[in-house]
């Protein structure tokens, strides 16, 4: 009751009420069906709201590509942490599926980014993609099979997740 949202004003360095802000790429965004279609159109857009998530996003891709096999033995484990840890509706090897490995490592890379050496073997294989699924249904992710060297890296099956209860399967049994 009577509290005022401040922030800090940069030019004169002191606390003033906050205005709300409004960016059309982020109210295009809003309509798009999909998160993807919606994270797609706002980091595309070209105003400063668009040019921020773009910066936040690449740089969350880039570095979860890097490390993402020191942190897990595949790129599923570490979108469920992102996902359970951190209520992320898709984690970023999903993102990087959902809004095209070969598209986003190209503006990357124009951009004077280094790709990852996982993105690169994911765009070597042909595939294009981290997650693979087979015609019966079975999905796949990029793992370490054998050790920790990137040559060692293949498609296997995904580990169950833990927290998913089916009824259906429940009363199969």
């Amino acid at each position: 009751r009577g509290k005022v949202l401040e922030v800090l004003d940069p030019h004169t360095m002191t606390y003033v009420p906050a205005q709300p802000v409004k960016f059309s790429s982020l109210e295009q965004a809003k309509a798009a069906d999909s998160l993807p279609d919606k994270i797609r159109t706002l980091i595309n857009g070209r105003d400063s709201g668009a040019i921020f998530a773009w910066r936040v996003l690449k740089a969350g891709l880039l570095y979860s590509a890097q490390v993402a096999l020191q942190l897990a033995d595949n790129i599923g484990a570490v979108d469920d942490a992102m996902r359970w840890g951190f209520n992320w509706e898709m984690g970023p090897f999903e993102l990087w599926d959902a809004l095209g490995v070969e598209v986003l490592a190209k503006r990357m890379e124009q951009e004077g980014d280094s790709i990852p050496p996982l993105v690169r073997e994911v765009l070597n294989r042909g595939t294009g993609r981290f997650y693979a699924t087979s015609p019966d249904g079975q999905v796949s992710c990029l793992a370490v099979s054998g050790g920790s060297a990137l040559p060692d890296v293949a498609y296997l099956p995904k580990p169950a997740d833990p927290l998913a209860f089916s009824l259906k399967q429940a009363h199969k049994k």
